[in-house]
């Protein structure tokens, strides 16, 4: 992945690091592990991008595709929620997304996306979005 930053943007949330890529990892695997079953055509997946943390904390983020049950987004939330107290990582913002294919039997994956719910999930400290 290429890492293309302003300076202002260095001197705010540092430089992205090894560490912080492990833990989004580790938050991605707690989500993915409570995914309901479902057949490839539904394409049902977590994405992630590693946050950052210098003078201000900008936050890990988690795509989760086509998660449309709120009892099963809660489980993701909760799931990621363990995670995040557990291993004391940075905040991480959740973005559940549908994606909406073009024709019917069109595949989802690569469809046009619509977000549904976005969730903030932090370790009990006080934290500014960056967005």
């Amino acid at each position: 992945m290429l890492w293309v930053r302003s300076t202002p943007h260095l001197l705010l949330y540092g430089f992205p690091s090894d560490k912080f890529q492990k833990q989004a990892y580790t938050l991605q695997d707690a989500a993915k592990s409570v995914l309901p079953a479902a057949p490839l055509s539904e394409h049902i997946a977590v994405y992630t991008d590693a946050g950052e943390k210098g003078l201000l904390i900008q936050p890990t983020e988690l795509q989760v595709f086509n998660v449309t049950d709120p009892r099963d987004q809660d489980r993701v939330i909760e799931a990621v929620r363990e995670a995040v107290k557990s291993r004391h990582t940075i905040p991480v913002r959740i973005n559940f997304y549908e994606e909406h294919p073009q024709s019917p039997g069109q595949p989802k994956a690569g469809a046009p996306q619509q977000i549904t719910r976005s969730v903030m999930v932090g370790n009990g400290k006080r934290v500014r979005p960056y967005h």
